[in-house]
C-alpha cells in the first residue's frame, strides 16, 4: 500500500506548505482523502491519467479539507476523464457539496462522467476500489455544533476517520478529531500504519491513547509549522509512555510505502 501526502498542513495558512490531503494506492486502486491541497495539480504533475483516482473520500466540512473539491471535478471534466467517480462521504457532507458542485456550474449532464455517491454510516463497512473502508465518527465538531448547530440546523457537523484494509495491510487514518480518545475503538486491531491529525490534542494525549497498540508506524499530519524542531521530544514521550512503534513526520508530497 503506497501513500502520498499531497499537504499536511494544519487550519492556518503556511507559506510552502498545503492543506490536507492524503493518497492511498493499494493493489485493488485508489483513494484520495480529502482536498484540502491542490489535487489537480499534483495529479497532473504526477502523469496521473483523468481517469484516476478511482474514489474520493471527504472526512467533513471545514474548507481545509474541502477547499480543491470543486477545482478536482472541473479539472477532471476538462480533462475528459471518462471512469465513474465513487465519491464516500458523511450523508450530510454529500447533501452539502452536490449542489455546491452545481452551483459551481459542475452539472452532471455537462462532466461526462458519473460520480457515485455513498452516504456512510459510522462502523458501517464499504467496499471501495482501494479496499475495505469502515468509517468511524469523531468528536471533532462537537463543540461548533452545541454553539451554533439550532441557529445552523442544515450544517453537517458530523467529522469520519476511517480504516482502510487491503490483502491484509490494514491502514488507520483519523481525519480531524476532537480528542485523541476518539481514536481508541479502531486501534482494537493491529495496523501497519496510522495517519494521525496532530492540532487538536498534545503528544503527551496521543501517547496515552497508543501505549501498548499493535501499530508498526504512526505518521504525523495536520501539524503547526514547527512540529519538525519537536520530532525529538515526540518521539522520547512516546516511548517513555511505552509505545513500541515508529514515530514519523509527514511532509508534503511525501511517499511512502506500508
Amino acid at each position: 500500500m503506497k501513500l502520498t501526502f499531497l499537504g499536511t498542513c494544519n487550519g492556518h495558512t503556511s507559506i510552502g506548505r498545503e492543506h490536507n490531503s492524503l493518497l492511498v494506492e493499494s493493489a485493488d486502486g485508489s483513494l484520495l482523502a480529502d482536498a484540502g491541497a491542490n489535487v489537480p495539480q499534483f495529479l497532473l504533475r504526477q502523469g496521473y491519467a483523468a481517469d484516476f483516482p478511482e474514489a474520493f473520500y471527504l472526512s467533513h466540512m471545514h474548507s481545509d479539507h474541502t477547499a480543491h473539491v470543486a477545482s478536482l471535478i472541473q479539472s477532471l471534466w476538462l480533462r475528459r476523464r471518462q471512469a465513474p467517480l465513487k465519491f464516500y462521504a458523511p450523508a450530510g457532507v454529500i447533501a452539502t457539496i452536490r449542489p455546491w458542485l452545481e452551483h459551481s456550474l459542475l452539472f452532471p449532464g455537462l462532466i461526462g462522467f458519473e460520480i457515485d455517491w455513498v452516504e456512510l454510516e459510522d462502523g458501517k463497512t464499504v467496499s471501495t476500489p482501494a479496499g475495505k473502508l469502515t468509517p468511524f465518527a469523531t468528536t471533532h465538531l462537537h463543540n461548533l455544533q452545541k454553539r451554533f448547530g439550532a441557529d445552523h440546523p442544515s450544517t453537517c457537523f458530523d467529522c469520519f476517520g476511517f480504516t482502510l484494509t487491503s490483502k491484509r495491510k490494514r491502514l488507520v487514518v483519523s481525519a480531524d478529531l476532537g480528542a485523541a480518545t476518539d481514536l481508541a475503538p479502531v486501534l482494537d486491531q493491529p495496523a501497519q500504519a496510522l495517519v494521525v491529525e496532530l492540532a487538536h490534542f498534545s503528544i503527551e494525549d496521543l501517547a496515552k491513547v497508543l501505549k501498548g497498540k499493535d501499530l508498526h508506524q504512526v505518521w504525523l499530519t495536520h501539524y503547526q509549522t514547527n512540529a519538525s524542531s519537536q520530532m525529538t521530544h515526540n518521539i522520547s514521550v512516546m516511548k517513555k509512555a511505552g509505545f513500541a512503534g515508529e514515530l514519523c513526520l509527514a511532509t508534503d508530497t511525501l511517499m511512502i510505502t506500508i
